[in-house]
């Protein structure tokens, strides 16, 4: 059981960070060719910019959780790093923890009803003609894999709190785990 969810995390940790790339390359392609068009050929496609804009909300929302794997987000460590145990570290930080996950579920539920109401309404975007619900879904999606990561990383954060578990000695996020 354990090795088959270390398989899916590791799987869905792949995927996320192809997916990041490839649509970063998307994007540099569709600027450039939209630079080129306006330019050289005084002509421009009228959904190039619409459509790097989409890919590029979802790259920021994606990456959310990129960096809350890797332990990139902003946080102060002032009293986390005054104190001595692991232990109490440990249970300091599921108060972040806490706070984080009752954003995410927070923006989860609301987010989910943002996309049905996109839906209902069929709006559609102006150039490319995509449903507006496709674009507003990357904030559902992403912070239910960062609450996913949040618990991942309190559930460590508890056994290291009640001693049952090591702390990571290289890496303090949910990738060393």
């Amino acid at each position: 059981m354990k090795n088959a969810l270390k398989k899916l995390v590791n799987g869905y940790n792949h995927l996320e960070e192809k997916l990041l790339v490839f649509s970063l390359i998307v994007t540099v392609a569709l600027i450039f060719m939209q630079v080129i068009m306006r330019y050289v050929f005084n002509n421009s496609f009228s959904w190039s910019e619409e459509l790097a804009r989409y890919i590029f909300i979802w790259q920021c929302w994606l990456g959310t959780s990129l960096a809350f794997r890797d332990g990139r987000h902003i946080k102060i460590t002032i009293i986390e790093d005054a104190l001595k145990s692991e232990r109490a570290k440990a249970a300091f930080r599921m108060i972040g923890h806490i706070t984080m996950l009752a954003f995410c579920v927070f923006v989860v539920i609301y987010g989910w009803e943002v996309c049905f109401q996109q839906m209902q309404l069929g709006r559609i975007s102006a150039g490319t003609k995509i449903p507006m619900w496709i674009v507003y879904l990357s904030l559902p999606f992403s912070n239910l894999v960062v609450g996913i990561r949040i618990i991942g990383e309190s559930v460590r954060d508890i056994l290291i709190a009640l001693g049952k578990k090591e702390p990571p000695k290289h890496d303090d996020s949910i990738a060393a785990v």
